[in-house]
């Protein structure tokens, strides 16, 4: 028998010739039913958020359903661990489980988030019957506005009473397993370590190199189970961590729209219906696009440089369509990403795909794709998990997304390693992947290996002293690189399939720049080859927002498509749409601007009158696309 007199109680006397029965809680068992204690808000907003929008949900089976619950413990334990893994393991230890006013101390400040988390996953439920998503970045935007934040807990103020109402049915629970008296358990301490351990796989919710991300939700491409799935604290606080504050836009929401021809009482102004397909394009062709990791027109023979790293790409572009003055979206991947695959203008304002976008419904090219009969994948050379992009592409509806953990690195690169990956070898294994599909197809890939650290390939490429950060080493992986994707491209001539499909190459932004000249920090390589089309020289001012509408038009699907730019088969867009961090830029043939949204910062080339049209439409763009994505419009 033992007694715990440390505890402030005594415990019952045995029976006469009997052992005392185990009393009171063990710190894993009264730390375990406080953290179930925690999830029992996220239970109940999910059951409420099936139950309220039932229809929103219609799709999904009932193994569906019970797999989005489960499936949603992972999202729920990433929210709420961050705040309670701290308290939660302190009362694992003995001094404080056998201390009682520790005990409540401690305890009782593991609970004082529930009460924000309750009413965040109240409103949260509301805020979803009027855009259909939970809540994103608008958590930190409100939180600067008193004033909507009072009007808003006016409005819905039975969430906020429902809400305190939970609060106060864990805190009687809660009181009573603090009370409880303890009980030692056995290795308290080999307990403590094992706990933290899990705890802290909870919080990264993977076991991968990459923690969980809302848009590891929507894996399965459906918008319906990723929403169940979520809930409104994750979703929240991981877009408050990425928050992409813009200052306030000066343009009326009613100017903007008309400042762009669209109608801001239409459902989804940024939709567009199918338009008639052009003469002379191929029936249902294949398409492949092509991202080239950091390629620069600086290095390149058909863009007029001395010293050319890509004698393979200079020949294709001799039998292809060359567009001059393209630019990319931002200087990062992942804006090159969505503009390419989403038409999503990156503004500020705007959280990135892969960090709170993807709750935003945009066009999904491959299932576009999948309802006509194409079969698709997505392939990177880097990881899958880089950058989410294999949770990104399965959302759009790809039906596969590969990485380097999938393709066999050749012996000719034994004992090197490229941290982005191999481009030859990743090309390789997706000429393999489209000789197994059955036409038509849809495949998209990103090269890796001219991101920095460069590794070094052979010695053939190597005409400059390799540098592992330095423009040497970008230069020698360019020449590798562009010799992988002139084998990928000869090796697919071969192929009868290739009568019949579509290519498209572009960088996914520029080698690091120092210019002044914001057209030379974004200015790419940019190929279309067209089967049948003349090869020649396009001068006019294109971007990567004008790829997923040249896709969409090349599908020929009769369902709408809401992208920001224009097809490459049609006329040029007035303007291409760059983003340096929180600065706006607009290019035009004649020169470009600068914008910080509340501050015209540059113009060169242009007089003011033009200057001011476009940035009258440049802010448009902007105020257009924050109201959309805030309000889920952009698309249906």
């Amino acid at each position: 028998m033992s007694t715990n007199p440390t505890d402030g109680s005594t415990p019952s006397p045995p029976l006469p010739g009997t052992d005392a029965p185990p009393t009171g809680l063990t710190p894993l068992g009264r730390a375990g039913a406080l953290l179930a204690l925690s999830l029992l808000p996220f239970l109940v907003a999910r059951s409420a958020l099936a139950l309220a929008y039932g229809a929103r949900f219609s799709e999904l089976s009932a193994l569906d359903f019970a797999g989005a619950f489960v499936a949603g413990l992972r999202f729920d334990l990433a929210a709420l661990l961050p705040f309670a893994i701290g308290p939660l393991g302190l009362l694992l230890l003995p001094p404080v489980a056998r201390h009682r006013p520790a005990r409540l101390v401690i305890g009782w400040l593991g609970f004082l988030p529930l009460p924000a988390f309750c009413l965040l996953l109240g409103g949260d439920l509301f805020y979803f019957g009027e855009v259909q998503r939970h809540m994103g970045r608008e958590l930190a935007l409100i939180a600067h506005d008193m004033g909507y934040l009072v009007a808003m807990v006016g409005e819905h103020w039975l969430a906020l009473v429902v809400s305190l109402l939970l609060v106060g049915l864990i805190g009687l629970p809660w009181w009573w397993l603090l009370t409880r008296e303890h009980r030692d358990s056995a290795r308290p301490y080999a307990i403590f370590v094992l706990a933290i351990a899990l705890g802290v796989l909870g919080i990264r919710g993977s076991l991968s190199r990459k923690p969980i991300s809302a848009v590891d939700a929507y894996r399965s491409g459906g918008f319906q189970y990723g929403n169940l799935c979520l809930n409104g604290v994750f979703t929240s606080l991981r877009a408050s961590l990425k928050a992409n504050r813009a200052p306030k836009n000066p343009l009326e929401r009613g100017e903007a729209f008309e400042a762009l021809g669209l109608d801001a009482s239409s459902a989804y102004p940024i939709q567009r219906a199918p338009g008639a397909r052009r003469a002379g394009l191929p029936e249902k062709p294949n398409m492949v696009v092509v991202l080239l990791e950091s390629w620069d027109v600086r290095f390149m023979g058909c863009y007029g440089a001395e010293e050319s790293c890509t004698p393979r790409f200079d020949a294709w572009a001799k039998r292809a369509l060359v567009f001059d003055n393209a630019y990319a979206a931002t200087q990062r991947t992942i804006g090159g990403i969505q503009a390419t695959l989403t038409g999503l203008p990156c503004v500020p304002g705007v959280p990135e795909l892969g960090h709170g976008l993807e709750h935003t419904n945009v066009t999904r090219i491959g299932k576009l794709a999948r309802d006509l009969g194409y079969r698709s994948f997505f392939l990177q050379v880097p990881r899958r998990r880089s950058y989410y992009l294999d949770s990104v592409a399965l959302s759009l509806g790809f039906e596969q997304a590969y990485g380097f953990e999938d393709y066999p690195v050749s012996p000719a690169h034994a004992g090197e390693f490229a941290k982005w990956g191999w481009d030859d070898d990743g090309f390789d294994f997706a000429l393999k992947r489209i000789d197994e599909l059955q036409e038509p197809f849809l495949v998209v890939m990103l090269s890796g290996t001219t991101h920095s650290p460069y590794a070094r390939t052979s010695q053939e490429f190597e005409l400059d002293p390799h540098e592992t950060h330095g423009v040497g080493g970008f230069k020698n992986t360019l020449r590798y690189s562009d010799a992988a994707l002139g084998r990928l491209r000869e090796a697919a001539r071969e192929r009868p399939w290739d009568r019949n499909t579509v290519w498209i190459a572009s960088a996914d932004h520029v080698f690091r720049s120092a210019s002044d000249d914001l057209r030379e920090s974004f200015r790419i390589p940019f190929l279309l080859d067209v089967p049948g089309q003349a090869p020649g020289r396009r001068p006019e001012v294109r971007s990567q927002y004008d790829i997923l509408p040249t896709l969409v038009e090349l599908l020929g699907t009769q369902e709408p498509s809401s992208t920001y730019g224009t097809s490459l088969l049609g006329p040029p867009p007035p303007l291409a749409l760059v983003k340096l961090g929180s600065v706006l830029g607009a290019i035009t043939d004649q020169g470009y601007l600068t914008h910080t949204i509340d501050a015209r910062l540059s113009t060169k080339g242009l007089a003011e009158a033009p200057a001011a049209a476009l940035e009258r439409r440049l802010l448009a763009i902007q105020r257009v696309t924050t109201t959309l994505v805030q309000a889920n419009r952009w698309a249906p």
